[in-house]
């Protein structure tokens, strides 16, 4: 159980900002993200069940958002991909990957409704970091 709220600390610290800012502003700033990602790994060191080729192994998925969102010519945000990367850093890359898989099918989900439901839909940009808190809640429930 102690693990389970560790995780959803976690994840919380580290969701917190980019979703309130996305929702806000459809933007939000990096460097904040970095560095809570950053000290978060260093303190995930400290934990003996943690290697450091584990946290290295968590950024490789943010590392492929962001090399999608250069493809995309920003379709995905670069934000987005930052965020995927210390995500990845402090629950490893194998849930991370599991939270960015359910994020998707939610937004395709919402996505299908708005452009089935109503006529400006085709038109709405969907800001990611929600569905990215949801994914990551429902993964851990």
């Amino acid at each position: 159980m102690f693990i389970i709220k560790r995780f959803l600390l976690k994840g919380f610290l580290l969701l917190t900002y980019p979703v309130i800012a996305d929702l806000r502003k459809r933007q939000f700033y990096v460097w904040p993200v970095i560095a809570m990602s950053i000290l978060m790994a260093v303190i995930q060191l400290f934990n003996k069940d943690t290697k450091f080729i584990d946290i290295l192994t968590g950024c490789i998925p943010g590392v492929v958002v962001w090399l999608f969102s250069r493809w995309s010519e920003g379709a995905i945000g670069e934000g987005d991909a930052f965020v995927i990367g210390g995500l990845g850093m402090v629950i490893g890359w194998r849930m991370v990957c599991s939270v960015c898989f359910t994020a998707c099918l939610l937004c395709a989900s919402v996505a299908v409704y708005l452009l089935l439901g109503r006529k400006d839909g085709k038109r709405m940009e969907l800001p990611f970091m929600p569905f990215l808190a949801v994914a990551y809640l429902m993964n851990y429930w």
